[in-house]
C-alpha cells in the first residue's frame, strides 16, 4: 500500500482533527496509508500541537516530514488516483464539492482508525472518568482573536472620545455600521454577544429543568495584548498591563456568571485541559463556535448535545392573537 502524508494546515484543534479525519477517509477511497505532519511553529494555540495530538492517542499517525516539501504538495482539493507523497491543506480544501462528493458524506462521522485510536488514549480515559451529569449545561463562550468589544461599555478603561461608536477586534477598530463588510464573515459567525448566549443558556435550563450550569471561556488574553501593544492611545491609563485590561474585559461576561457552579475563563495549558474536562462532563454544551469540544465528542463517543446560542426573535405585541 502507497505512503502518503498530509501536511496540516495551522489551524485551531477542532479544524486540524477534521483536516485529518477528511485525509483517513480519502485514504480509504484511494487505497492509501495515511500520515499526518504537523509543523513546529504553530502559534495559534497556546498547547503545543504534538502534545495535544500525543493526548489523544493520535502519535502512531504522525510521520517525518515528507521529502516534498509543502509548497510543491499538491492540494488535497487535486487529489486523484494517482497517488503523491504528500498533500496540504489549503484554503481550496475547504467546502469542496468535489471532496464532499468522493468520501460521500462519511467524513461527518470520525473514521474508525482514528476513533479506535482516540477511545485507548489518556484524555478519553481521563474524561470518561469525570464525567458527571450533575453539571447538565456547559456554556462555552468563544473570545479570544473574535471577541468584539463595544468601546462604550467600558468608560473606565477606554478612552471613550476615540472608541465611541465603535467594536474593538484583534483586527483593529471597526464602527458598528460597517463591522459586516470589513470583517470576514468566518471570523463573525464564531462570535455570539452576551445577551445571545444569556436567552439560549435560560431556555435550556428551562428545557432541562436545572438552575445552574457551568462557564468556560477562552477570554480575553489575545485582544488585551493587541490593544496594550498596538492601540495604548485607546485606553485611559496608556500604562495599563494585559492583565489587568484582561481582568477588566471580563466584565462582558458577568451577566453569564450568575447561576454558574463552576467558571473557567483563559487561555493556558492548564485552563486548556480545564476547559476540555468541565464542558465534556456534561450533557449539553451551549457553543457558538464548538471546534475541538465538538471533534472530541465526536472522537471519544460522548454522549453530547451541542446547541448553537441563537436569539428568539422578539414578536411585535400589537401582532399576537390574544386568545
Amino acid at each position: 500500500m502507497l505512503n502518503s502524508t498530509l501536511y496540516i494546515l495551522n489551524s485551531g484543534f477542532g479544524d486540524m482533527l477534521k483536516q485529518i479525519n477528511i485525509f483517513f477517509h480519502l485514504s480509504d477511497v484511494y487505497s492509501f496509508n495515511p500520515k499526518v505532519f504537523i509543523r513546529q511553529n504553530n502559534k495559534r494555540n497556546t498547547l503545543k500541537s504534538h502534545i495535544f495530538f500525543d493526548e489523544i492517542g493520535f502519535s502512531s499517525i504522525i510521520g517525518p516530514r515528507p521529502q516534498t516539501c509543502v509548497e510543491e504538495a499538491a492540494s488535497l482539493s487535486e487529489i486523484s488516483a494517482e497517488i503523491t507523497e504528500a498533500y496540504k491543506f489549503d484554503a481550496s480544501s475547504y467546502n469542496n464539492p468535489g471532496l464532499e462528493e468522493l468520501v460521500g458524506g462519511r467524513d461527518r462521522e470520525i473514521h474508525p482508525k482514528l476513533r479506535a485510536l482516540a477511545t485507548q488514549s489518556n484524555l478519553c480515559a481521563e474524561i470518561v472518568k469525570r464525567r458527571d451529569t450533575t453539571n447538565r449545561i456547559a456554556l462555552h463562550v468563544r473570545r479570544g482573536d473574535v471577541a468584539q468589544i463595544n468601546g462604550d461599555d467600558f468608560p473606565s478603561v477606554f478612552d471613550i472620545p476615540a472608541v465611541a461608536g465603535r467594536i474593538l477586534h484583534c483586527r483593529g477598530l471597526f464602527h458598528k455600521e460597517t463591522l459586516c463588510d470589513e470583517l470576514s464573515y468566518g471570523n463573525r459567525r464564531r462570535f455570539a454577544d452576551t445577551s445571545t448566549h444569556l436567552d439560549t443558556l435560560n431556555r435550556l435550563k428551562e428545557r432541562e429543568g436545572v438552575d445552574s450550569h457551568v462557564l468556560v471561556s477562552d477570554g480575553f488574553t489575545k485582544i488585551s495584548r493587541q490593544l496594550v501593544g498596538m492601540h495604548p492611545k485607546l485606553l485611559l491609563d496608556s500604562t495599563l498591563s494585559v492583565e489587568a485590561l484582561e481582568a477588566a474585559l471580563v466584565n462582558e461576561l458577568r451577566p453569564l456568571m450568575v447561576g454558574a457552579s463552576q467558571t473557567v475563563i483563559g487561555e493556558s495549558n492548564s485552563t486548556f485541559y480545564d476547559t476540555i474536562f468541565t464542558a465534556l462532563a456534561c450533557r449539553v454544551v451551549i457553543s457558538q463556535s464548538a471546534g475541538f469540544l465538538m471533534e472530541l465528542s465526536k472522537l471519544f463517543e460522548l454522549d453530547i448535545e451541542f446547541v448553537t446560542p441563537e436569539l428568539r426573535p422578539v414578536l411585535d405585541p400589537l401582532s399576537v392573537d390574544p386568545d
